[in-house]
């Protein structure tokens, strides 16, 4: 709360910070001050809100809710690397790649002018209006109507021309990565926890990842998803993500039942496991699977864990 306005920050799935201010149309600031604000976070937006203070707030959110934000994130993200999600809003503050919406009953037409003005002029930045107008039926019945004001077609042919896109990842691209990074022996092991996956699992997920590409073998089941690892070139090196903190199918849906895991994976060679893993999501560089040793013991554990998955909800 700054100035009297109220601002709330959102991250998408693609990791792009969207400011949202919600007024009423007879509040006058709307056309004045709140498009002045907004532009003051906008600009000034990695001062605000860094993403340390952004991991903080998400923190104290939902401890304040009785929640487990490990969990919260995971379910939102899905099979997507939870610490790929955090560097790529990261990187999206610092790029001023950011989306600010405006939010009425009434957008007024002046509010309308400037912003598809701005967002026809801003790059990478994103500038848009919801008109939410409400109709009132018979009885109690109300109807809410949505309108979305500023992605004009020469907006969006602007960003699309210069704007960085969102990248559908596969496994020739997946590989062309590591391919051009000569990660010899990140393509070897990626390989391995690949065959691994298709030979085990029901299918593969690929990331849509900007910068990073990523997949996670998926074990379909009756009511829930069983992925017990996320692969990822990462920004640097390749590592493979172990899922704990999102596991919620049987026997390993809570931290207790994850102990036998972790007891069986701290027995394959250089992999050191951390009394907290059982709650979070630890990465392994995939160089410590080189070896065959590590490697053929990493992937005795998956199989391991996937025969206790398949026995407690299959019956």
């Amino acid at each position: 709360m700054i100035g009297g306005l109220s601002i709330t920050l959102f991250l998408d799935r693609d990791g792009v910070p969207t400011l949202v201010e919600v007024k009423r149309s007879p509040d006058t600031r709307i056309r004045r001050e709140v498009i002045r604000q907004m532009l003051d976070y906008a600009a000034n937006a990695v001062v605000y809100w860094p993403i340390n203070t952004i991991q903080a707030a998400f923190t104290a959110r939902c401890q304040s809710d009785g929640l487990d934000p490990a969990k919260v994130l995971q379910e939102f993200l899905g099979p997507q690397n939870a610490g790929e999600f955090c560097q790529l809003a990261k990187t999206n503050l610092q790029a001023r790649r950011v989306r600010m919406v405006f939010v009425a009953d009434i957008i007024p037409q002046e509010l309308r002018r400037v912003v598809e003005f701005l967002n026809e002029q801003m790059d990478p930045a994103e500038v848009l209006a919801l008109e939410v107008r409400q109709y009132l039926g018979e009885g109690k019945l109300r109807n809410l109507i949505p309108r979305l004001i500023g992605r004009t077609e020469h907006a969006q042919q602007k960003k699309a021309a210069g704007g960085a896109e969102i990248h559908q990842w596969d496994e020739q691209s997946f590989f062309e990565v590591l391919n051009q990074r000569r990660d010899v022996v990140g393509t070897a092991v990626a390989r391995a926890l690949l065959d691994w996956g298709k030979r085990t699992m029901t299918n593969i997920w690929w990331g849509k990842g900007k910068v990073s590409p990523s997949y996670a073998p998926v074990l379909k089941l009756k009511n829930d998803d069983y992925y017990p690892i996320n692969v990822t070139t990462g920004f640097k090196n390749a590592q493979v993500q172990l899922s704990f903190g999102h596991m919620t199918v049987p026997p390993f849906d809570t931290p207790d039942g994850r102990r036998p895991l972790l007891e069986r994976l701290a027995q394959v060679r250089g992999i050191d496991v951390e009394d907290d893993w059982a709650t979070r999501y630890p990465n392994i560089l995939l160089s410590t699977l080189s070896s065959d040793q590590a490697l053929r013991g990493f992937l005795e554990v998956l199989d391991w864990s996937v025969a206790r998955v398949k026995e407690s909800n299959l019956g």
